[in-house]
C-alpha cells in the first residue's frame, strides 16, 4: 500500500498529501481521487484542451494499475492472515481435545499411529539429507518460530526441510499427546492416593514386620486401617483389579492350551510352535 501511494504521490503530490501514513487513510484518499477524476472530466477537458482525453486515459490506466497491485497485495495479506487463523483454530481444537480425557481405545490407537509416524519421520530424514543449517531451520519450524514460507530457496533445502517437517510434525504431535496423557494419569493416581492417605497417621502398624508375611495384602490392609469402609475402598482400588487381571490371564492361557491339545500335535510339533512365538 505504501509503495502504491508513494508512486501516486510522485505523479500528483497535490492530490496525495504526504501526511497520510496509515494504509487505510491512503486507500480512502485513493478512492476519493478516483471518484474525483470522473467528476471533473469537464474541467480537465477545459484545462487540457485537446490533450484532455489522452491525459485522462493515462491517469486512469496508471491509477487502475496501482489499485490492481494494491488489491493483489491485500489478497496476499488476507491469505496469510487466514492461514494463521486456521493454525490458531487448529491449535485451540488440539488444546480442547487435550483437556478431554482420552479413552483406553484412543490411547491404543494413538500408540499405533505413533509407530507409523515414527517410521514416516525416519524415512523422510533418511531420504532427505539436511545440513546443520537445514536442521536449525527445521528446529525453528517445529518450535513455531518460523513458517514454511519463511524458508529461503537460496540458502535452505526447502524441499527436504518441508518433507522432514511435515513427517515429523505428526510424530511430535502424538508424542506430546501421549506424554500429556501419561502426566495426567500420574496426577490422577497421586490424587487418588492422597485421598486414601488422608488418615494414614491414624493407621495402626503391626507389632512386627514378619506378621505381614503371614496374611494376604487385603487382610493386612483391614488390620491396619481403622476405617473399615476406607480399607475396603483401598482393596477395591488397588488389589481387586490385580486379581481380576491375573484370573483373566489364567483363563486365557488355559483356553489356548486346550486349543493346542485339541490339535493332537506331537512333542516336536508343539516345540516348533513354541519356538515360533506361540509359547503357551
Amino acid at each position: 500500500m505504501d509503495v502504491a501511494y508513494q508512486e501516486l504521490q510522485d505523479m500528483a503530490p497535490e492530490l496525495f498529501p504526504d501526511d497520510l501514513t496509515h494504509p487505510a487513510d491512503q486507500l480512502v484518499r485513493m478512492f476519493e481521487v478516483a471518484q474525483s477524476i470522473e467528476k471533473t472530466e469537464k474541467s480537465l477537458s477545459e484545462y487540457y484542451g485537446r490533450d484532455a482525453e489522452e491525459f485522462k486515459r493515462w491517469a486512469k490506466n496508471d491509477f487502475d494499475a496501482a489499485i490492481g497491485d494494491t488489491i493483489g497485495d491485500l489478497r496476499t495479506v488476507k491469505r496469510y492472515a487466514d492461514e494463521r487463523a486456521a493454525k490458531a483454530n487448529a491449535a485451540a481444537k488440539a488444546n480442547a481435545a487435550a483437556e478431554t480425557p482420552m479413552t483406553t481405545e484412543q490411547v491404543t490407537e494413538a500408540y499405533k499411529q505413533l509407530k507409523k509416524a515414527r517410521w514416516e519421520s525416519e524415512k523422510a530424514k533418511a531420504k532427505n539429507l539436511l545440513t546443520d543449517h537445514d536442521n536449525v531451520q527445521l528446529g525453528r519450524l517445529l518450535k513455531g518460530e518460523i513458517e514454511l514460507e519463511h524458508l529461503d530457496p537460496k540458502t535452505d533445502n526447502v524441499k527436504g526441510i518441508t518433507a522432514v517437517y511435515e513427517a515429523t510434525t505428526e510424530y511430535e504431535r502424538l508424542v506430546k499427546l501421549l506424554t500429556e496423557y501419561k502426566q495426567s494419569q500420574r496426577a490422577k493416581l497421586r490424587e487418588e492416593a492422597d485421598k486414601f492417605l488422608e488418615t494414614a497417621n491414624d493407621w495402626k502398624d503391626k507389632k512386627a514386620g514378619i506378621l505381614y508375611s503371614r496374611e494376604t495384602m487385603e487382610r493386612n490392609i483391614l488390620d491396619i486401617v481403622k476405617d473399615k469402609k476406607l480399607a475396603q475402598e483401598i482393596i477395591a482400588e488397588y488389589f481387586t483389579p490385580v486379581h481380576e487381571a491375573q484370573a483373566k490371564s489364567t483363563r486365557l492361557k488355559n483356553k489356548m492350551r486346550e486349543r493346542v491339545q485339541a490339535l493332537n500335535l506331537s512333542t516336536k510339533e508343539t516345540k516348533g510352535h513354541a519356538e515360533g512365538g506361540e509359547n503357551l
